[in-house]
């Protein structure tokens, strides 16, 4: 990715033309360009996250929660369809063979809901869609990352340090394994939860000094 080591829509986007560079590296078996966008819908904004989801699930898994993924997938994968988070489908009230109609740059499309599924990348709700939509009806091939997916056997460590040495400087990348993406997810949800921890220790502290409090008034009260 370019210029923050953590996704999402406000990163700053690359285009794709990069990606035949990174695919030429040995020992990159599949690459897949993932872009991330805030659209408009129902009088709010959701995540539409777009990617080649045939290629990206070889290699990752969704939790389905509602209709069959393998039947969805073909209508999908033709731009025809989507996936929706379940906070989306209980936000909006919509579920599998219901019908969503998007405003794009190259008018209204209406979308067949093919599967919700489970995810938590956004409290407005998440839209899943094979790249050809957001290329085609959103006309933006731009990218947020690349995901390079590597043969076995690769050093993935030496891939990392190579690209980075070769390209890093001209486009600004941040070049990561998952093991290191992984740890910074797990650094964010830790930082977010520190506060908590705060604000229960704060919590605690009052009640004590309530229970003090009424403790020593009784205590001044039956003193002479």
């Amino acid at each position: 990715s370019a210029s923050a080591r953590m996704i999402g829509p406000s990163s700053t986007q690359m285009a794709a033309r990069l990606g035949e560079k990174l695919v030429a590296y040995p020992g990159v078996e599949h690459m897949t360009h993932f872009r991330m966008m805030n659209v408009p819908y129902a009088d709010s904004y959701v995540l539409l996250i777009s990617l080649e989801l045939e290629r990206w699930l070889k290699y990752n898994k969704m939790i389905v929660m509602e209709g069959s993924f393998e039947e969805g997938l073909p209508k999908v994968l033709a731009g025809e369809g989507l996936f929706v988070s379940d906070n989306f489908a209980r936000l909006y009230r919509v579920g599998v063979g219901d019908r969503i109609t998007l405003g794009t740059p190259t008018g209204a499309h209406a979308y067949e809901v093919m599967c919700v599924i489970r995810d938590f990348s956004s409290d407005n709700g998440v839209i899943f869609a094979d790249r050809i939509l957001s290329v085609r009806d959103y006309t933006d091939p731009m990218v947020d990352s690349f995901g390079l997916y590597l043969a076995p056997g690769t050093d993935d460590l030496a891939l990392r340090e190579r690209i980075a040495a070769d390209l890093g400087e001209e486009y600004n990348l941040f070049v990561m394994t998952n093991r290191e993406f992984r740890g910074d997810i797990d650094r964010v949800v830790d930082q977010s939860f520190q506060i908590a921890y705060v604000l229960v220790v704060l919590s605690l502290l009052i009640s004590l000094l309530g229970i003090i409090n009424t403790l020593l008034a009784e205590v001044i009260d039956r003193t002479r």
